[in-house]
């Protein structure tokens, strides 16, 4: 029943406006990580925006969109996986990338290959010498490490991020801190998650990493645990206001 009562309780706390499709993300009750696809979108018809939430959740969607008795499932095709428990509960809630165009940092990189390519919403995975500015791509480095600063602090509760296609996308710690650090000792940022060996992705997928609570802070670090590029094509940051 608690999960029932997760996903209502999410729902009914900001109406979405008159007519217009709201997109809600999944925030699982514990820790995960999934791949997932873009545009791979399940359609069903729903009696209500509660009956919606509660099929994501069995679904484990990435997010729902509910318009008159319509429910679109984003994400449904491949499993979340709990880093720490078996997720027992959902909420939905109305977030929006607050990465967009943020001011970024990394260890050192390819020349038109900088921090800011992240973060441009560009969504081409494809990075190559002929298209160096799809990507930020770092050079080929122990611990490798990329900053956004959200110019504010936020809660933050999701990670998604767009990895280039076969290149190794592995090992990697997701954090989030209150002050700037620039040398990739980001130790103190609380970690939100980590996302571990899969090998190379091969396909048009994100990856997105999630944390129930949330973890206040300014500053969002990926980096790697290990020696390689840290390719990052795209990266979201979904995060509530401080509370």
């Amino acid at each position: 029943m608690g999960w029932f009562l997760s996903c209502y309780l999410s729902w009914y706390a900001g109406e979405p406006a008159e007519g217009l499709a709201n997109v809600r993300h999944r925030v699982p009750g514990s820790p995960f990580y999934k791949a997932w696809v873009p545009g791979d979108v399940r359609v069903i018809n729903a009696i209500s925006e509660v009956a919606c939430a509660i099929t994501c959740h069995k679904e484990a969607c990435i997010n729902y969109t509910y318009h008159d008795g319509v429910c679109t499932m984003e994400g449904v095709a491949d499993e979340a996986i709990s880093t720490t428990k078996r997720m027992s509960s959902s909420e939905f809630r109305p977030f929006t990338n607050i990465a967009f165009n943020k001011t970024s940092y990394s260890s050192q990189h390819y020349p038109q290959s900088g921090p800011d390519k992240a973060v441009d919403s560009e969504t081409c995975q494809t990075w190559n010498s002929s298209n160096p500015d799809c990507c930020f791509v770092s050079y080929f480095f122990l611990k490798s490490w990329w900053v956004v600063d959200l110019g504010e602090q936020k809660r933050v509760h999701i990670v998604d991020i767009a990895p280039a296609i076969n290149y190794p996308f592995k090992n990697l710690q997701v954090r989030v801190g209150q002050q700037l650090i620039r040398n990739g000792n980001v130790t103190q940022y609380q970690l939100l998650n980590y996302y571990p060996d899969h090998g190379k992705l091969s396909t048009l997928k994100r990856v997105r990493l999630s944390n129930p609570e949330g973890i206040v802070g300014r500053f969002v670090s990926i980096q790697t645990e290990v020696e390689k590029n840290l390719i990052l094509c795209d990266v979201m940051v979904l995060a509530s206001d401080d509370e």
